[in-house]
């Protein structure tokens, strides 16, 4: 997955520190703060108490922006460029925590927080209020009482537009060490959203570019490539922490079959339905992966042969459920290898030849059953 992301982002150019917000970013909203609210300081959101305007720092924040923008290149993972942004925010507003929030069906779910005082957000919060809060535009504004019950102290709300969802996320602020936000408070949150907004949409971009590598786009697992990227991550882990470690391979039992009597339609439909079979049946630390044609791989991270081999047998039952023609209802069957480390192969290739030693002995067997190495 490395190679994919520096292949995808080693290119940028760097840009002064003075020209961050060119015209090649993508404003998070287009609302520009008026003119004449910039002396205009907003009614009090939160409970902290009121700095003097004098005290205050009114700087341009064209340093530390750029400097923010500087470390969001060098990011490559969504939790990482989401604590940043956030503790940038936090860092320009003097705000006690700070949240994002993203859709996710009929909530909207906490995807990071970050906080200067002790206590949690919530996990989630409902569609229809943040719905409503979003529809006053996703401009950074003050936020009204009557605004998510469950963050009694909230004092900024803004939408964080996405590259390709239709719902914004939402981001929400909380109170100011500095007392009241005014509109020069404002001002630097919008200038840091827009900054991180151009981040975020570039990790969707290379979030899609990974997943058009890394996904088989048939059964929407794992191919080849991630797979052999994925063992060798897992041994490597295995090893230096001494945890156990197993590896399934399956192979269809006469698939050719399949593909010859009922047409490439009715395969494909078979693979669908394993690969979701699959990947409903195990955990989403365990890597299902489509390893060639009709042959799948599973690795399981810490978890021992024993216990691989019961799974592999829940999953054979499984898959006898699947009918590729249901009017001859013959099920889909399934051989199954299965091998761990260090026991049977202290590194990739040989864990890999291990299991599918351990396939071909249930090949042979008659087909249809679990054989461990």
């Amino acid at each position: 997955v490395s190679d994919c992301a520096e292949s995808a982002t080693s290119d940028h150019v760097t840009v002064p520190c003075d020209q961050v917000k060119s015209e090649t970013m993508v404003p998070t909203s287009s609302i520009e703060l008026n003119r004449a609210e910039k002396d205009t300081a907003f009614p009090a959101t939160g409970t902290a108490e009121m700095v003097p305007r004098e005290k205050r720092s009114d700087a341009p924040l064209s340093a530390a922006a750029g400097e923010l923008a500087g470390e969001l290149l060098s990011l490559r993972t969504a939790p990482e460029i989401q604590s940043r942004i956030l503790r940038g925010i936090i860092d320009c507003s003097r705000a006690a925590w700070a949240g994002l929030y993203t859709p996710a069906g009929k909530v909207y779910k906490s995807a990071q927080e970050a906080r200067s005082r002790a206590g949690k957000l919530p996990d989630r919060v409902e569609t229809t209020a943040v719905k409503e809060i979003l529809a006053r535009g996703v401009d950074v504004r003050p936020s009204s009482e009557r605004e998510l019950r469950s963050l009694p102290d909230l004092a900024l709300v803004a939408g964080f537009r996405s590259e390709f969802e239709t719902d914004p996320a939402l981001v929400v602020i909380g109170p100011s060490s500095n007392g009241d936000y005014d509109s020069n408070d404002i001002a630097r949150v919008r200038e840091t959203l827009e900054i991180c907004g151009a981040a975020w949409r570039n990790l969707e971009l290379l979030e899609r570019l990974r997943s058009q590598v890394f996904i088989d786009f048939l059964t929407g697992c794992y191919n080849r490539r991630a797979f052999e990227e994925h063992l060798t991550i897992e041994i490597v882990r295995a090893r230096r922490y001494e945890r156990p470690l197993s590896l399934m391979l399956l192979d269809l039992d006469h698939f050719k079959d399949v593909n010859d009597g009922l047409g490439h339609d009715a395969g494909d439909y078979v693979l669908q339905k394993v690969g979701e079979t699959l990947r409903a049946a195990f955990r989403t630390t365990d890597r299902v992966c489509r390893f060639g044609g009709d042959e799948f791989a599973v690795i399981f991270p810490e978890t021992p042969k024993d216990e691989v081999v019961r799974l592999a047998e829940r999953l054979r039952r499984q898959l006898a459920a699947i009918f590729p023609d249901p009017r001859n209802r013959l099920p889909v069957t399934a051989s199954i290898g299965v091998a761990s480390y260090p026991f049977d192969g202290v590194r990739a290739e040989e864990l890999v030849k291990a299991t599918d030693r351990a396939l071909y002995q249930a090949k042979a067997a008659g087909r249809n059953r679990v054989i461990s190495a």
